[in-house]
């Protein structure tokens, strides 16, 4: 079977949640950063800070005065949950040295490295929140950092969104997807697969028999035998992995049964592009048939 569309849109995932009035007396920009124990000095001309398209960018290159750069990027979600982090660590006083880059396990970034202590008042425009884990070199696993910081800022520079971003999300005690970036594969018989990774190591696969756009409001429901119009949830089960290929091929990846149900709530068009919300019930189960996770109220936003 072949595709004719294949689009990746990497994005973050907005909570409408109570936000903290009470950070009202933060400095303007403050950051701090150990890499290994060892306190780096970065003055505040080398950090850039903003929101966009529902998610936090914070980015810093600084080369101190022995020659040392450090480069550090750091994607969140609104409400705070891991996107991307990756570090750059040069030593130009070194002739032989060259750059190396950091990053958190491939397919569960958040199992490595932590986002602490959160507060964002979108209205306000106050940031808070530490971090702190391990990161691993890109083509030598066995080398690590460790990093620790944190940040704050008044007022968080807020740029208009050109496009509206697909999501994903539920939360609970029982189960968390948080989709850190998602892709739409759109075949030539007009199936659609809607893959969403989560920070967590799973990824679910939507995956619909026709343009969804074309699906009447309401609710569609899918067994353990459906093939299409079906939730398709996958947990990483591979090696250990830190670089920036996020791909695996199908034996490292568990496929759980499901069945449950979606609903499209609302459509509508936001400049140029369809959007579809709903809301997503399913029971994920084992091989032999053992309930392994039951979710509830799954957000969704799909848009082409």
């Amino acid at each position: 079977m072949r595709f004719s569309k294949y689009v990746f849109v990497f994005v973050g995932l907005f909570f409408w949640g109570c936000m903290d009035e009470g950070v009202d007396s933060l400095p303007l920009k403050q950051f701090n950063l150990t890499v290994d124990g060892v306190t780096v000095k970065v003055p505040e001309s080398a950090i850039v800070a903003n929101e966009n398209c529902e998610s936090i960018f914070l980015s810093l290159d600084y080369l101190d005065s022995q020659r040392k750069e450090y480069k550090l990027r750091l994607t969140l979600t609104k409400d705070g949950y891991l996107q991307e982090v990756h570090f750059i660590g040069s030593d130009y006083a070194i002739n032989s040295s060259r750059p190396k880059m950091y990053w958190p396990q491939t397919f569960s970034p958040a199992s490595t490295f932590e986002i602490k202590n959160f507060s964002y008042n979108h209205q306000l425009g106050t940031l808070v929140f530490g971090f702190e884990g391990k990161l691993f070199e890109e083509f030598d696993n066995s080398n690590v950092i460790e990093l620790n910081g944190s940040f704050s800022i008044e007022n968080l520079l807020s740029i208009p969104c050109s496009f509206v971003p697909a999501r994903m999300y539920v939360r609970s005690d029982d189960f968390y997807f948080v989709n850190i970036n998602n892709h739409l594969i759109q075949f030539d018989t007009n199936v659609q697969h809607h893959w969403f990774f989560s920070n967590n190591g799973y990824r679910i696969l939507f995956r619909t028999a026709d343009d969804i756009w074309d699906y009447p409001i309401g609710r569609t429901s899918f067994s353990e035998t459906d093939f299409l119009d079906k939730i398709v949830l996958r947990q990483f089960i591979g090696p250990f992995r830190a670089d920036q290929q996020p791909i695996a091929p199908a034996h490292q990846w568990f496929e759980f049964q499901t069945k449950g149900e979606f609903t499209i709530d609302r459509k509508f068009m936001v400049n140029g592009r369809q959007v579809i919300e709903g809301t997503i019930r399913f029971t994920a189960m084992g091989n032999d048939g053992e309930v392994i996770h039951t979710v509830e109220d799954m957000v969704f936003r799909l848009a082409r």
